[in-house]
Protein backbone atom coordinates (compact mmCIF):
# COMPACT_ATOMS: atom_id res chain seq x y z
CA UNK A 1 0.00 0.00 0.00
CA UNK A 2 0.88 3.49 -0.72
CA UNK A 3 1.03 6.07 1.97
CA UNK A 4 0.85 9.66 0.13
CA UNK A 5 0.55 12.13 2.77
CA UNK A 6 -1.85 15.34 2.13
CA UNK A 7 -0.68 18.72 1.66
CA UNK A 8 -2.56 19.56 4.56
CA UNK A 9 -1.22 17.04 7.15
CA UNK A 10 2.33 17.80 5.85
CA UNK A 11 1.60 21.51 7.38
CA UNK A 12 -0.33 20.00 10.15
CA UNK A 13 2.36 18.10 11.34
CA UNK A 14 5.36 20.41 10.41
CA UNK A 15 3.97 23.19 12.15
CA UNK A 16 3.27 21.36 15.39
CA UNK A 17 5.96 22.09 17.86
CA UNK A 18 5.46 19.60 20.34
CA UNK A 19 6.31 15.71 20.23
CA UNK A 20 3.68 13.56 18.04
CA UNK A 21 5.69 9.95 19.60
CA UNK A 22 5.74 9.60 22.99
CA UNK A 23 7.62 6.96 25.44
CA UNK A 24 4.08 5.89 27.42
CA UNK A 25 5.59 5.07 31.12
CA UNK A 26 4.19 3.17 33.34
CA UNK A 27 3.98 3.72 37.07
CA UNK A 28 4.21 0.29 38.09
CA UNK A 29 6.11 -2.45 35.89
CA UNK A 30 3.15 -4.43 36.83
CA UNK A 31 0.66 -2.37 34.73
CA UNK A 32 3.30 -2.81 31.55
CA UNK A 33 2.07 -6.10 31.43
CA UNK A 34 -1.24 -5.98 30.06
CA UNK A 35 0.60 -4.05 26.84
CA UNK A 36 2.83 -7.03 26.14
CA UNK A 37 2.63 -6.82 22.65
CA UNK A 38 2.72 -3.09 22.40
CA UNK A 39 6.10 -2.89 25.28
CA UNK A 40 9.93 -1.22 23.71
CA UNK A 41 12.65 -1.75 25.60
CA UNK A 42 14.07 2.11 25.83
CA UNK A 43 16.98 3.64 27.93
CA UNK A 44 16.75 0.32 30.14
CA UNK A 45 13.12 0.89 30.78
CA UNK A 46 9.70 -0.71 29.13
CA UNK A 47 7.53 2.00 27.50
CA UNK A 48 4.77 1.75 25.34
CA UNK A 49 4.98 4.07 21.68
CA UNK A 50 1.78 6.39 21.04
CA UNK A 51 0.06 9.21 19.85
CA UNK A 52 -2.21 10.81 21.69
CA UNK A 53 -6.12 9.89 21.25
CA UNK A 54 -7.66 12.08 23.62
CA UNK A 55 -8.49 12.11 27.15
CA UNK A 56 -5.46 14.65 28.20
CA UNK A 57 -5.59 18.33 28.62
CA UNK A 58 -2.48 20.44 28.70
CA UNK A 59 -1.94 23.00 31.79
CA UNK A 60 -0.56 26.52 31.66
CA UNK A 61 2.86 25.38 31.10
CA UNK A 62 2.07 23.21 28.28
CA UNK A 63 2.67 20.17 30.19
CA UNK A 64 -0.22 17.59 30.16
CA UNK A 65 -2.42 16.78 32.89
CA UNK A 66 -4.80 14.66 33.95
CA UNK A 67 -6.66 13.11 36.72
CA UNK A 68 -6.24 9.80 38.38
CA UNK A 69 -9.54 8.58 37.31
CA UNK A 70 -9.33 9.76 34.07
CA UNK A 71 -9.10 7.21 31.16
CA UNK A 72 -6.61 8.36 28.64
CA UNK A 73 -6.76 6.71 25.22
CA UNK A 74 -3.95 6.41 22.45
CA UNK A 75 -2.82 5.05 18.96
CA UNK A 76 -0.09 2.49 19.05
CA UNK A 77 1.77 0.64 16.39
CA UNK A 78 1.66 -2.15 14.56
CA UNK A 79 5.36 -3.58 15.40
CA UNK A 80 5.24 -5.98 12.85
CA UNK A 81 4.18 -4.00 10.04
CA UNK A 82 4.89 -0.07 9.97
CA UNK A 83 2.34 0.81 7.03
CA UNK A 84 -0.18 -0.85 9.28
CA UNK A 85 -1.82 2.42 10.88
CA UNK A 86 -4.94 3.12 13.64
CA UNK A 87 -5.92 6.18 12.19
CA UNK A 88 -6.43 7.82 8.71
CA UNK A 89 -5.81 11.90 8.59
CA UNK A 90 -8.53 13.89 7.30
CA UNK A 91 -8.08 16.87 4.70
CA UNK A 92 -8.06 19.25 7.47
CA UNK A 93 -5.80 17.00 9.75
CA UNK A 94 -7.10 15.54 12.37
CA UNK A 95 -6.55 11.84 13.07
CA UNK A 96 -9.41 9.40 12.51
CA UNK A 97 -9.41 6.33 13.79
CA UNK A 98 -9.83 3.46 11.53
CA UNK A 99 -8.28 0.37 13.24
CA UNK A 100 -9.47 0.14 17.10
CA UNK A 101 -6.89 -2.96 17.67
CA UNK A 102 -3.85 -0.36 17.24
CA UNK A 103 -5.65 1.97 19.88
CA UNK A 104 -5.28 1.17 24.19
CA UNK A 105 -7.00 2.76 26.87
CA UNK A 106 -5.39 3.31 30.62
CA UNK A 107 -6.16 4.87 33.55
CA UNK A 108 -4.50 8.15 34.66
CA UNK A 109 -3.40 6.63 37.86
CA UNK A 110 -1.14 4.40 36.43
CA UNK A 111 0.39 6.57 34.03
CA UNK A 112 3.79 8.02 35.53
CA UNK A 113 4.47 10.16 31.74
CA UNK A 114 4.76 10.93 28.70
CA UNK A 115 7.93 11.39 27.72
CA UNK A 116 8.86 13.03 23.93
CA UNK A 117 10.25 10.11 21.56
CA UNK A 118 10.44 11.65 18.65
CA UNK A 119 9.56 15.58 18.17
CA UNK A 120 8.79 15.89 14.44
CA UNK A 121 7.51 12.27 13.56
CA UNK A 122 4.37 10.26 13.91
CA UNK A 123 3.82 7.28 12.90
CA UNK A 124 1.90 8.25 9.81
CA UNK A 125 5.21 9.79 8.57
CA UNK A 126 7.17 6.83 9.52
CA UNK A 127 4.92 4.42 7.51
CA UNK A 128 5.77 6.82 4.70
CA UNK A 129 9.68 6.37 5.24
CA UNK A 130 9.37 2.92 5.81
CA UNK A 131 7.52 2.63 2.10
CA UNK A 132 10.24 4.81 0.87
CA UNK A 133 12.82 2.05 1.97
CA UNK A 134 10.94 -0.51 0.98
CA UNK A 135 10.78 0.44 -2.67
CA UNK A 136 14.07 1.25 -2.62
CA UNK A 137 14.86 -2.63 -2.17
CA UNK A 138 12.58 -3.30 -4.32
CA UNK A 139 14.18 -1.19 -6.89
CA UNK A 140 17.61 -2.67 -6.31
CA UNK A 141 16.46 -6.37 -6.29
CA UNK A 142 15.07 -5.57 -10.01
CA UNK A 143 18.35 -4.17 -10.93
CA UNK A 144 20.18 -7.46 -9.38
CA UNK A 145 17.68 -9.44 -11.61
CA UNK A 146 18.47 -7.51 -14.68
CA UNK A 147 22.49 -8.55 -13.69
CA UNK A 148 24.52 -11.43 -14.53
CA UNK A 149 24.68 -13.63 -11.36
CA UNK A 150 28.02 -13.36 -10.13
CA UNK A 151 29.36 -10.76 -12.28
CA UNK A 152 30.62 -7.43 -10.54
CA UNK A 153 27.55 -5.68 -11.43
CA UNK A 154 25.40 -8.12 -9.81
CA UNK A 155 27.31 -8.23 -6.44
CA UNK A 156 27.88 -4.21 -6.27
CA UNK A 157 23.84 -4.65 -6.56
CA UNK A 158 23.91 -7.10 -3.96
CA UNK A 159 25.70 -4.88 -1.66
CA UNK A 160 23.63 -2.01 -1.83
CA UNK A 161 20.88 -4.29 -1.42
CA UNK A 162 22.08 -6.15 1.59
CA UNK A 163 23.03 -2.70 3.17
CA UNK A 164 19.95 -1.30 2.95
CA UNK A 165 17.91 -4.27 3.93
CA UNK A 166 20.52 -3.80 7.50
CA UNK A 167 19.69 -0.22 7.50
CA UNK A 168 16.44 -0.88 7.43
CA UNK A 169 16.61 -3.47 10.72
CA UNK A 170 18.54 -0.72 12.23
CA UNK A 171 15.81 1.59 11.35
CA UNK A 172 12.86 -0.63 12.52
CA UNK A 173 14.51 -1.22 15.95
CA UNK A 174 15.19 2.44 16.81
CA UNK A 175 11.66 3.16 15.84
CA UNK A 176 9.32 0.78 17.74
CA UNK A 177 9.04 -1.76 14.73
CA UNK A 178 11.05 -4.54 16.60
CA UNK A 179 8.35 -7.57 15.31
CA UNK A 180 9.26 -6.30 11.71
CA UNK A 181 12.57 -5.85 12.59
CA UNK A 182 13.26 -9.33 13.46
CA UNK A 183 11.58 -10.46 10.26
CA UNK A 184 14.12 -9.13 8.38
CA UNK A 185 16.70 -11.72 9.64
CA UNK A 186 15.13 -14.63 7.75
CA UNK A 187 15.21 -11.55 4.33
CA UNK A 188 19.11 -11.33 5.31
CA UNK A 189 19.70 -14.81 5.65
CA UNK A 190 18.19 -15.89 2.61
CA UNK A 191 20.79 -12.54 0.62
CA UNK A 192 23.50 -14.19 2.11
CA UNK A 193 22.62 -17.69 0.88
CA UNK A 194 21.60 -16.04 -2.49
CA UNK A 195 25.76 -14.44 -3.03
CA UNK A 196 27.43 -18.06 -1.47
CA UNK A 197 25.10 -19.23 -4.69
CA UNK A 198 26.14 -16.71 -6.96
CA UNK A 199 29.52 -17.35 -6.33
CA UNK A 200 28.87 -20.55 -7.20
CA UNK A 201 27.45 -19.50 -10.00
CA UNK A 202 30.26 -17.65 -10.78
CA UNK A 203 33.08 -19.76 -11.38
CA UNK A 204 30.85 -22.62 -12.94
CA UNK A 205 29.67 -19.47 -15.57
CA UNK A 206 33.47 -18.84 -16.49
CA UNK A 207 33.83 -22.56 -16.44
CA UNK A 208 31.19 -23.34 -18.53
CA UNK A 209 32.64 -20.16 -20.84
CA UNK A 210 35.38 -22.36 -21.79
CA UNK A 211 35.44 -22.65 -25.77
CA UNK A 212 37.52 -23.02 -28.91
CA UNK A 213 36.77 -20.14 -30.99
CA UNK A 214 38.50 -19.46 -34.84
CA UNK A 215 41.86 -18.68 -35.02
CA UNK A 216 42.53 -15.13 -36.65
CA UNK A 217 43.52 -15.74 -40.08
CA UNK A 218 46.50 -13.43 -39.91
CA UNK A 219 48.15 -15.56 -37.52
CA UNK A 220 47.55 -18.36 -39.92
CA UNK A 221 48.79 -17.06 -42.53
CA UNK A 222 51.78 -15.65 -40.79
CA UNK A 223 52.45 -19.32 -39.70
CA UNK A 224 52.55 -20.75 -43.07
CA UNK A 225 54.89 -17.59 -43.85
CA UNK A 226 57.47 -18.67 -41.04
CA UNK A 227 57.13 -21.91 -40.43
CA UNK A 228 55.42 -23.82 -43.72
CA UNK A 229 52.00 -25.28 -44.03
CA UNK A 230 52.62 -27.59 -40.99
CA UNK A 231 52.84 -25.04 -38.18
CA UNK A 232 49.45 -24.90 -37.49
CA UNK A 233 47.76 -22.74 -34.37
CA UNK A 234 44.51 -22.61 -32.21
CA UNK A 235 42.57 -20.80 -29.86
CA UNK A 236 40.77 -21.31 -26.52
CA UNK A 237 39.30 -18.53 -24.48
CA UNK A 238 37.59 -18.05 -21.09
CA UNK A 239 35.37 -15.48 -19.71
CA UNK A 240 38.74 -13.74 -18.86
CA UNK A 241 41.63 -16.03 -20.71
CA UNK A 242 42.48 -16.26 -24.10
CA UNK A 243 45.13 -18.58 -25.38
CA UNK A 244 46.97 -18.81 -28.46
CA UNK A 245 48.93 -21.84 -28.78
CA UNK A 246 50.89 -24.20 -31.61
CA UNK A 247 49.14 -28.14 -32.05
CA UNK A 248 52.10 -29.24 -30.45
CA UNK A 249 49.92 -28.52 -27.58
CA UNK A 250 47.28 -30.76 -26.64
CA UNK A 251 44.08 -29.16 -26.65
CA UNK A 252 43.00 -30.63 -23.64
CA UNK A 253 45.94 -29.57 -21.62
CA UNK A 254 45.04 -25.53 -22.91
CA UNK A 255 41.48 -25.93 -21.56
CA UNK A 256 42.80 -27.51 -18.12
CA UNK A 257 45.00 -24.47 -18.22
CA UNK A 258 42.16 -21.74 -18.59
CA UNK A 259 40.23 -23.68 -16.07
CA UNK A 260 43.03 -23.45 -13.55
CA UNK A 261 43.44 -20.03 -14.42
CA UNK A 262 39.55 -19.51 -13.76
CA UNK A 263 39.90 -20.60 -10.64
CA UNK A 264 42.35 -18.72 -9.61
CA UNK A 265 40.65 -15.41 -10.63
CA UNK A 266 37.63 -16.69 -8.46
CA UNK A 267 39.73 -17.46 -5.61
CA UNK A 268 41.69 -14.36 -5.97
CA UNK A 269 38.12 -12.25 -5.59
CA UNK A 270 36.73 -15.08 -3.12
CA UNK A 271 39.48 -14.26 -0.84
CA UNK A 272 40.45 -10.51 -1.62
CA UNK A 273 36.96 -8.91 -3.30
CA UNK A 274 33.81 -10.61 -1.42
CA UNK A 275 34.19 -10.27 2.06
CA UNK A 276 35.00 -6.64 2.58
CA UNK A 277 32.36 -5.30 -0.68
CA UNK A 278 30.63 -2.37 0.43
CA UNK A 279 30.87 1.77 -0.65
CA UNK A 280 34.88 1.56 0.24
CA UNK A 281 35.60 -0.94 -1.78
CA UNK A 282 34.90 -2.06 -5.42
CA UNK A 283 35.27 -5.56 -7.37
CA UNK A 284 37.46 -4.40 -10.08
CA UNK A 285 38.28 -7.62 -11.23
CA UNK A 286 37.07 -7.44 -14.95
CA UNK A 287 33.85 -9.37 -16.09
CA UNK A 288 35.25 -10.12 -20.12
CA UNK A 289 38.51 -11.11 -21.17
CA UNK A 290 41.35 -9.33 -19.57
CA UNK A 291 45.14 -11.33 -20.26
CA UNK A 292 45.84 -13.56 -23.21
CA UNK A 293 48.62 -15.55 -23.78
CA UNK A 294 50.59 -16.58 -26.78
CA UNK A 295 52.79 -20.26 -26.45
CA UNK A 296 55.16 -20.63 -29.38
CA UNK A 297 57.48 -23.24 -30.52
CA UNK A 298 60.86 -23.48 -29.07
CA UNK A 299 62.55 -22.14 -32.51
CA UNK A 300 64.28 -18.92 -31.92
CA UNK A 301 63.21 -17.89 -35.34
CA UNK A 302 59.33 -18.38 -34.46
CA UNK A 303 60.08 -16.57 -31.32
CA UNK A 304 61.80 -13.88 -33.21
CA UNK A 305 58.77 -13.10 -36.25
CA UNK A 306 55.64 -14.06 -34.46
CA UNK A 307 56.32 -11.04 -32.37
CA UNK A 308 57.32 -8.71 -34.90
CA UNK A 309 54.98 -10.06 -38.41
CA UNK A 310 51.95 -10.93 -35.71
CA UNK A 311 51.39 -8.76 -33.30
CA UNK A 312 53.84 -5.85 -35.12
CA UNK A 313 55.95 -5.42 -31.88
CA UNK A 314 59.51 -4.63 -31.90
CA UNK A 315 62.23 -6.21 -29.84
CA UNK A 316 64.53 -3.09 -30.05
CA UNK A 317 67.70 -3.07 -31.60
CA UNK A 318 71.34 -3.81 -31.06
CA UNK A 319 72.21 -4.98 -27.69
CA UNK A 320 68.35 -3.88 -26.35
CA UNK A 321 67.10 -6.63 -28.74
CA UNK A 322 70.33 -9.24 -27.98
CA UNK A 323 69.14 -8.91 -24.71
CA UNK A 324 65.23 -9.31 -24.77
CA UNK A 325 65.60 -12.32 -27.25
CA UNK A 326 67.25 -14.60 -24.62
CA UNK A 327 64.66 -13.94 -23.10
CA UNK A 328 62.33 -16.80 -22.81
CA UNK A 329 58.88 -14.28 -22.47
CA UNK A 330 57.89 -11.10 -22.86
CA UNK A 331 54.24 -9.24 -22.37
CA UNK A 332 52.49 -5.92 -22.99
CA UNK A 333 49.35 -4.47 -24.57
CA UNK A 334 49.50 -6.53 -27.85
CA UNK A 335 46.50 -6.20 -30.41
CA UNK A 336 44.06 -4.31 -28.16
CA UNK A 337 45.03 -6.66 -25.26
CA UNK A 338 47.44 -7.66 -22.63
CA UNK A 339 49.56 -10.84 -23.59
CA UNK A 340 51.67 -13.07 -22.35
CA UNK A 341 54.11 -14.17 -25.26
CA UNK A 342 56.20 -17.20 -24.54
CA UNK A 343 58.66 -19.68 -26.07
CA UNK A 344 57.90 -23.49 -25.34
CA UNK A 345 59.04 -26.93 -25.35
CA UNK A 346 57.93 -29.82 -23.74
CA UNK A 347 59.99 -28.73 -20.17
CA UNK A 348 57.97 -25.66 -19.85
CA UNK A 349 55.85 -24.87 -17.14
CA UNK A 350 52.88 -23.68 -18.71
CA UNK A 351 50.79 -23.28 -15.43
CA UNK A 352 53.21 -21.76 -13.79
CA UNK A 353 53.35 -19.68 -16.80
CA UNK A 354 49.49 -18.95 -16.76
CA UNK A 355 49.04 -18.38 -12.14
CA UNK A 356 52.11 -16.25 -12.63
CA UNK A 357 51.10 -14.15 -15.17
CA UNK A 358 47.44 -13.64 -13.88
CA UNK A 359 48.35 -12.91 -10.66
CA UNK A 360 50.14 -9.82 -12.18
CA UNK A 361 46.94 -9.19 -13.95
CA UNK A 362 44.46 -9.19 -10.67
CA UNK A 363 47.29 -7.05 -9.59
CA UNK A 364 46.70 -4.41 -11.95
CA UNK A 365 42.93 -4.01 -11.72
CA UNK A 366 42.50 -5.09 -8.06
CA UNK A 367 44.98 -2.28 -6.60
CA UNK A 368 44.38 0.31 -9.76
CA UNK A 369 48.18 -0.07 -10.67
CA UNK A 370 49.06 1.80 -13.86
CA UNK A 371 52.36 1.60 -16.28
CA UNK A 372 55.50 1.36 -13.95
CA UNK A 373 53.36 1.65 -11.15
CA UNK A 374 54.14 -0.55 -8.30
CA UNK A 375 56.28 -3.52 -9.34
CA UNK A 376 56.81 -5.08 -5.85
CA UNK A 377 53.19 -5.42 -5.83
CA UNK A 378 52.78 -7.03 -8.37
CA UNK A 379 55.85 -9.83 -8.23
CA UNK A 380 54.61 -10.47 -4.67
CA UNK A 381 50.77 -10.98 -5.42
CA UNK A 382 52.52 -12.98 -8.60
CA UNK A 383 54.61 -15.32 -6.12
CA UNK A 384 51.35 -15.60 -3.69
CA UNK A 385 48.94 -17.21 -5.96
CA UNK A 386 51.91 -19.78 -7.15
CA UNK A 387 52.73 -21.04 -4.27
CA UNK A 388 48.98 -21.12 -2.75
CA UNK A 389 47.88 -22.99 -6.21
CA UNK A 390 50.84 -24.72 -7.32
CA UNK A 391 53.36 -24.23 -4.37
CA UNK A 392 55.87 -23.59 -6.76
CA UNK A 393 56.67 -20.51 -8.94
CA UNK A 394 58.61 -21.25 -12.27
CA UNK A 395 58.36 -17.91 -13.54
CA UNK A 396 60.74 -15.28 -12.82
CA UNK A 397 60.42 -11.97 -14.09
CA UNK A 398 62.52 -11.19 -11.33
CA UNK A 399 64.82 -13.89 -10.56
CA UNK A 400 65.31 -15.20 -7.03
CA UNK A 401 68.37 -17.36 -6.35
CA UNK A 402 68.12 -19.55 -3.16
CA UNK A 403 71.22 -18.40 -1.28
CA UNK A 404 73.89 -20.85 -0.24
CA UNK A 405 74.74 -22.01 3.45
CA UNK A 406 77.62 -19.94 4.03
CA UNK A 407 75.18 -16.85 3.61
CA UNK A 408 73.58 -17.68 7.73
CA UNK A 409 70.66 -20.57 6.08
CA UNK A 410 71.25 -23.54 7.92
CA UNK A 411 70.84 -27.23 6.19
CA UNK A 412 70.37 -30.68 7.63
CA UNK A 413 73.37 -31.60 8.99
CA UNK A 414 74.93 -34.86 8.45
CA UNK A 415 75.92 -37.87 6.03
CA UNK A 416 78.75 -37.02 3.34
CA UNK A 417 79.43 -33.11 2.57
CA UNK A 418 77.04 -31.79 0.04
CA UNK A 419 79.26 -31.04 -3.17
CA UNK A 420 79.46 -26.75 -4.36
CA UNK A 421 77.43 -27.72 -7.04
CA UNK A 422 74.80 -29.41 -4.87
CA UNK A 423 74.87 -26.62 -2.28
CA UNK A 424 72.40 -24.17 -3.59
CA UNK A 425 69.88 -26.71 -4.29
CA UNK A 426 69.79 -28.39 -0.54
CA UNK A 427 68.74 -25.26 1.29
CA UNK A 428 65.92 -25.43 -0.86
CA UNK A 429 65.25 -29.12 -0.63
CA UNK A 430 65.42 -29.16 3.29
CA UNK A 431 63.61 -26.53 3.71
CA UNK A 432 61.44 -25.31 0.98
CA UNK A 433 61.52 -22.20 -1.37
CA UNK A 434 59.03 -20.34 0.85
CA UNK A 435 60.99 -20.77 4.30
CA UNK A 436 64.39 -20.15 2.23
CA UNK A 437 62.82 -16.44 0.31
CA UNK A 438 60.98 -15.81 4.36
CA UNK A 439 64.24 -16.02 5.88
CA UNK A 440 65.95 -13.66 2.78
CA UNK A 441 62.84 -11.24 3.17
CA UNK A 442 63.74 -11.46 7.12
CA UNK A 443 67.35 -10.09 6.99
CA UNK A 444 66.72 -8.22 4.12
CA UNK A 445 68.39 -4.10 4.01
CA UNK A 446 65.43 -2.46 2.29
CA UNK A 447 62.27 -1.59 4.60
CA UNK A 448 59.17 -1.46 2.64
CA UNK A 449 58.52 1.64 2.28
CA UNK A 450 61.53 2.18 0.08
CA UNK A 451 60.70 -1.29 -1.76
CA UNK A 452 57.63 0.14 -2.64
CA UNK A 453 58.25 2.60 -5.42
CA UNK A 454 61.42 0.74 -6.46
CA UNK A 455 61.74 -0.43 -10.13
CA UNK A 456 61.72 -3.97 -10.98
CA UNK A 457 65.15 -3.65 -13.23
CA UNK A 458 66.95 -2.63 -9.65
CA UNK A 459 65.00 -5.22 -7.70
CA UNK A 460 68.16 -7.30 -5.40
CA UNK A 461 67.76 -11.10 -4.76
CA UNK A 462 65.83 -9.84 -1.66
CA UNK A 463 63.49 -7.26 -3.26
CA UNK A 464 61.41 -10.32 -4.81
CA UNK A 465 61.83 -12.27 -1.28
CA UNK A 466 59.98 -9.66 0.29
CA UNK A 467 57.92 -8.53 -2.19
CA UNK A 468 56.08 -12.10 -2.00
CA UNK A 469 56.68 -11.87 2.14
CA UNK A 470 55.47 -8.59 2.62
CA UNK A 471 52.40 -9.33 0.35
CA UNK A 472 51.42 -12.43 2.13
CA UNK A 473 51.67 -11.32 5.43
CA UNK A 474 49.28 -8.46 4.71
CA UNK A 475 47.00 -11.61 3.23
CA UNK A 476 46.88 -13.35 5.98
CA UNK A 477 46.89 -11.02 9.00
CA UNK A 478 46.14 -7.47 7.32
CA UNK A 479 42.03 -7.89 6.79
CA UNK A 480 39.91 -5.70 5.07
CA UNK A 481 42.39 -2.82 6.43
CA UNK A 482 45.46 -4.50 4.99
CA UNK A 483 43.80 -4.63 1.07
CA UNK A 484 42.40 -0.84 1.71
CA UNK A 485 46.34 -0.06 2.37
CA UNK A 486 47.67 -2.03 -0.51
CA UNK A 487 44.49 -0.13 -2.77
CA UNK A 488 45.58 3.08 -0.79
CA UNK A 489 49.49 3.06 -2.99
CA UNK A 490 48.89 3.90 -6.08
CA UNK A 491 47.34 7.06 -6.26
CA UNK A 492 50.44 8.29 -3.63
CA UNK A 493 53.95 6.59 -4.89
CA UNK A 494 54.73 9.23 -7.75
CA UNK A 495 54.24 12.00 -5.29
CA UNK A 496 57.21 13.91 -4.41
CA UNK A 497 56.20 13.72 -0.26
CA UNK A 498 55.24 10.28 -0.80
CA UNK A 499 57.11 8.89 2.38
CA UNK A 500 55.41 11.30 4.24
CA UNK A 501 51.64 10.80 3.05
CA UNK A 502 52.63 6.78 3.37
CA UNK A 503 53.04 7.10 7.18
CA UNK A 504 49.97 9.04 7.26
CA UNK A 505 47.99 6.09 5.13
CA UNK A 506 49.84 3.62 7.71
CA UNK A 507 48.70 5.22 11.32
CA UNK A 508 45.20 5.79 9.83
CA UNK A 509 44.49 2.52 8.17
CA UNK A 510 46.37 0.53 11.13
CA UNK A 511 45.96 2.72 13.92
CA UNK A 512 49.55 2.63 15.18
CA UNK A 513 50.34 4.91 18.23
CA UNK A 514 53.63 6.56 18.94
CA UNK A 515 56.33 6.49 16.93
CA UNK A 516 57.40 5.45 12.77
CA UNK A 517 53.73 3.79 11.67
CA UNK A 518 55.95 2.15 9.27
CA UNK A 519 58.63 0.60 12.14
CA UNK A 520 55.38 -0.69 13.68
CA UNK A 521 54.28 -2.32 9.91
CA UNK A 522 57.73 -4.26 9.85
CA UNK A 523 57.74 -5.14 13.35
CA UNK A 524 54.56 -6.98 12.86
CA UNK A 525 55.72 -8.28 9.54
CA UNK A 526 58.51 -9.86 11.10
CA UNK A 527 56.51 -11.43 14.16
CA UNK A 528 54.07 -13.17 11.41
CA UNK A 529 57.32 -14.34 9.50
CA UNK A 530 58.64 -15.57 13.18
CA UNK A 531 55.31 -17.33 13.47
CA UNK A 532 54.77 -18.71 10.35
CA UNK A 533 58.45 -19.89 8.49
CA UNK A 534 61.82 -21.55 9.46
CA UNK A 535 63.78 -18.54 9.60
Amino acid sequence: MRFLLPLIALLFLAGSASAQVYALEFKDPKYAKGYKKNLFEWNGRQVVLVEIRGGLSRGPNGNFTWQPNDRIEFFVQNQGDPSDLAYKIDDDGSHVTKKKSLTIGISGDRMEGLVPFMRDESFHTLAVAYERRTQRIEELRAMRKEAEKGSAAWFSIHDQLTRELELLQLWLKQTGYMKAANKLDRDLHREKKLASEAKSARVEAAMDSIKTIETDPKLTEVAHQIGGPDLEFHTQESKHIRIQYHTGIEDAHVTRLLELGETVIDGFRTQFVDPHLGEDYKDHVPDDLFVAFFFGTDQMKHYEKFYEDYFGASWGTGQQRERRLKIRGASGNLHGMYYSYWRTDEASDLEGTVVHQVGHRLATHHYRIGNGGQDWLEEGLAYYLSFNYLNRNSVNCVAFQPPKRKQGHTVAQGGKKESKKDETKTAVVMRGLRDVMAGVAYHAGTPIHQLIPKKQYDFENEDTAKSWAFFAFLADKGGKEGQLWLRSLQPIVFEDDFQLQLRKLTEKMFMTQGGDPMEHLETDWKEYLEGNYEL
